[in-house]
């Protein structure tokens, strides 16, 4: 059987190289993309090998309602999920709020992947070998969590939430490896270097110095795949999970107090929180932690 993939960001950076490199391989390919305009401009010139395939479908992550529109789609799509790249982030300059009212960049790096993942685990028990790969960041290592009602909504922007996002990603995937162990679901992250993409958005001056230094010093979005490609293309770390990883599959050993076990699960549980004080009561409800769907 071939397999099913899915990315998100994949009209750009890394999540395109990587959904470019798997086109010549039969497998099914599931594209999350912002931007479908730009995302039919690059995939209509593409042509994969006979027997893999490529479905498009608009995905923005700063909206839960088109999370559930595109999580409705991929239902209609396919019977089960073997891959999850959650790739798709942003940098933000300046202080914006997602749909749902939280600070854009935890908003978008954090909470939407995290809702989306949800949504994506009960067609992944259906999976063959099942995989969560998050793309994240040793940016990671300078972020920072703080006990305050408003957290989510009312954090700075730029580096700070940028680099608590990727945090609160790392401390995520640990736990849901944890949680999903027993169902056979694999969650690993992934720092591909720093890299040369779009995602710092803004038209600022700091940021456009930003992204001119950040040309000077990061490696190519096509290097950069290699890192989540490996872990989609060998068989032998089809299973590992619960680790933090870097080019050729080397472990990050990652400060134990960054990803604190019982600090993971109270963090996953305030994440689960905030999304469903404001996910829609019509939309089907994430399964809490700990319970598992029916499938």
């Amino acid at each position: 059987m071939k397999r099913r993939i899915l990315i998100t960001g994949a009209t750009s950076g890394i999540g395109l190289e990587v959904a470019k490199a798997l086109v010549n391989e039969e497998v099914q390919l599931i594209l999350g993309c912002r931007n479908l305009n730009k995302a039919d401009e690059i995939w209509g010139q593409v042509r994969p090998i006979k027997g893999a395939k490529i479905e498009i479908f608009e995905l923005d992550l700063s909206s839960f309602e088109s999370i559930d529109k595109f999580a409705l789609e991929v239902e209609k799509s396919v019977s089960g999920l073997d891959v999850l790249v959650n790739n798709a982030g942003l940098y933000m300059d300046q202080a914006k709020k997602t749909h749902e009212g939280f600070e854009m960049t935890i908003g978008v790096n954090h909470i939407g992947s995290h809702y989306l993942t949800h949504k994506m685990i009960p067609l992944l028990l259906k999976g063959e070998s099942p995989q969560i790969l998050n793309v994240c960041s040793k940016a990671a290592y300078y972020g920072k969590v703080v006990k305050r009602d408003d957290f989510f909504q009312n954090h700075p922007f730029g580096f700070k939430a940028y680099s608590t996002s990727k945090l609160l990603q790392l401390m995520a995937t640990m736990e849901l490896a944890k949680q999903l162990k027993p169902d056979g679901i694999a969650v690993n992250a992934i720092h591909p270097g720093g890299v040369n993409t779009n995602i710092f958005r803004g038209d600022t001056l700091i940021m456009k110095i930003v992204r001119k230094t950040n040309q000077k010093f990061t490696i190519s979005a096509q290097e950069a795949a290699k890192s989540v490609l490996t872990f989609i293309q060998d068989e032998k770390k089809w299973k590992i999970t619960g680790g933090f990883f870097e080019k050729d599959a080397v472990k990050i050993n990652v400060n134990p107090k960054l990803i604190d076990p019982v600090s993971c699960e109270e963090w996953v549980k305030r994440t689960e929180e905030a999304i469903l004080t404001k996910a829609s009561p019509k939309k089907p409800k994430m399964f809490k932690l700990g319970e598992r769907p029916e499938v």
